[in-house]
């Protein structure tokens, strides 16, 4: 196995302070357990639906230096293995697999046949990629792989440089130039091929390192955002009417308003009702009237008075202090410049905490990206474990255009 741990040390004006950085490597760190230190091996479906792997062979395939973990020594099952030698070996002979280089391939059929590599990570902090996908096969046959990465149950990367036909042995799709991103204890990520409708010659490498280093817990508004209500613990999606009065959304749904890409909490699919959503889309999205970039929450509230808020809602797993940063946007277009927009705040329990009617008319609406308020006047909180910040969207006495971006990031 191969781990490394360097301890960064930074002269700060209030003293020293360390942080641990440790690197995983695909292949270096492959062993014959399941989970095999931060990495577990199996099957899925993109991001969702991880099934491990249950058997482990020290000789797979016929090749005493290919050591893999799968469902079962058939060719047509998925398996993830490792070669054990220093040199390039060819098992089952129309594959090559050089040294250091983790292989994977997708089982023979539809959904839940992925070949899936997951990461939880061990420690909070921030994590850092570097890496590729790369074609084994050194038969330019079949129809090759889609490729991705999933951050919990939404894409992160996905690359189709390895789909299709005549492809050499060493394509690669590179995730080198993925942003460093922030993880909490527990969070996962899945490097995952799925074979493109057909399972031959699909067998893929995954090569490179993930490097993490320990810093403080973050909790993402957008990231955690899944069809559970409350989402990663401490987010949950709501109406509510005034300061107190919450009513969390009951239902889920992964195609929300006639979109396979945009994910949504809502009371139902009617238009006119509250929603809380995001796009699981890789660039930002058109929603015929309004603009969903990929690292916002969108908020509507509902017609009518009463209860028709849209709310998130943050609860503090523990007792400290917590900084709150972000801002609300008007994802309406610049070709929709109507309604008389929104009113924004922010509570902790009942106490208000932020207020801004700048994205509310009379002021000028000119759109997206243009109209946004932050609230990073906030800052530092001194919060008890249960307390509840509310991020909340009012519609300002009707609802129509009413789409709200919401950026927010809780950090202890």
């Amino acid at each position: 196995m191969k781990l490394i741990v360097v301890s960064a040390f930074a002269l700060l004006a209030a003293g020293s302070a360390s942080a641990a950085t440790t690197v995983y490597d695909f292949a270096g760190n492959y062993t014959a357990s399941n989970p095999s230190g931060a990495f577990a091996y199996g099957t899925g479906n993109g991001g969702s639906g991880f099934t491990g792997f249950t058997n482990s062979y020290a000789s797979c395939f016929g090749d005493a230096s290919f050591a893999c973990q799968s469902v079962g020594s058939n060719a047509s099952v998925a398996a993830v293995g490792v070669n054990t030698s220093a040199s390039p070996i060819s098992p089952g002979g129309t594959v090559s697999v050089p040294a250091g280089v983790l292989l994977t391939h997708p089982g023979n059929g539809g959904a839940g046949t992925d070949a899936v590599v997951k990461f939880t990570a061990p420690t909070t902090g921030s994590y850092k990629l570097n890496g590729a996908f790369e074609r084994l096969s050194t038969v330019a046959a079949g129809n090759g792989v889609n490729v991705g990465i999933f951050d919990g149950a939404n894409p992160l990367y996905a690359s189709s440089a390895l789909a299709g036909t005549g492809l050499a042995f060493g394509t690669q799709a590179s995730f080198a130039a993925q942003p460093t991103i922030h993880h909490n204890a527990g969070d996962t990520l899945s490097f995952v091929v799925n074979n493109n409708g057909s399972y031959e010659y699909d067998s893929t490498g995954l090569l490179g390192t993930i490097t993490g280093t320990s810093g403080t817990a973050r909790y993402d508004a957008f990231r955690a955002f899944g069809s559970g209500n409350p989402s990663a613990a401490v987010w949950t999606y709501a109406t509510r009417a005034g300061a107190t009065l919450f009513s969390a959304f009951p239902a889920g749904y992964g195609n929300c308003f006639g979109s396979a890409t945009f994910q949504c909490q809502t009371v139902g699919t009617n238009a006119s009702v509250a929603a809380v959503g995001r796009t699981t889309a890789l660039a930002d999205q058109s929603l015929g009237t309004a603009t969903l970039p990929n690292d916002v929450l969108l908020l509507h509230p509902s017609i009518g008075v009463g209860a028709t808020d849209a709310v998130v809602r943050f609860t503090t797993p523990v007792t400290g202090k917590y900084t709150v940063a972000g801002l609300f946007e008007r994802l309406s277009d610049a070709a929709h410049p109507f309604g008389n927009g929104v009113n924004v705040e922010v509570y902790n329990g009942g106490t208000l905490l932020f207020s801004s009617s700048t994205l509310a008319a009379p002021n000028p609406l000119s759109g997206y990206p243009t109209d946004q308020v932050s609230f990073n006047s906030i800052g530092l909180l001194t919060l008890n474990s249960g307390d509840v910040l509310s991020f909340v969207d009012n519609n300002n006495g009707e609802y129509s255009y009413d789409s709200t971006g919401l950026k927010a990031v809780v950090t202890y």
